[in-house]
């Protein structure tokens, strides 16, 4: 899944701190960016505890962040990277990397792989989880 050029910039604006663009070859661009958000992960088709991360980077496909615990490449969570004062958006990310980055340290790339089907839908949701188990069996 990619983001519209407006969901990416809307996203970008909602993570505080400093930013800067990088020069990569990548498929999408990543907007380099320091801040702290919490995921949700999902096992099982559910959500679990959600847990602080530090993003690092951004871009229209996904989001870089390291964390203290090692994620499976495959595994999911939740994040909601709504703009202030405009309605929520819950996405679906999948874990594409993780490799150390330090004593306790990881660095974790995840794509995003669906928004939430209706604005205020959670994990909760019978919907969302069917949703959910359906992206992680497909």
């Amino acid at each position: 899944m990619e983001l519209t050029a407006r969901q990416f910039a809307d996203m970008v604006n909602h993570l505080k701190g400093p930013s800067r663009f990088g020069g990569e070859q990548r498929r999408a661009p990543r907007v380099e960016r320091q801040s702290r958000i919490a995921i949700v992960p999902v096992a099982d088709g559910q959500p679990r505890t959600p847990v602080d991360v530090d993003v690092k980077n951004i871009s229209s496909r996904g989001l870089g962040f390291v964390h203290a615990r090692k994620l499976k490449p495959g595994s999911q969570f939740l994040v909601n990277l709504s703009p202030q004062g405009s309605a929520p958006v819950e996405m679906l990310c999948t874990v594409v990397h993780c490799d150390p980055a330090g004593k306790g340290v990881y660095a974790i790339g995840a794509e995003f792989t669906c928004l939430a089907p209706t604005a205020g839908a959670t994990a909760n949701d019978p919907a969302t989880s069917e949703r959910i188990k359906n992206s992680m069996l497909g």
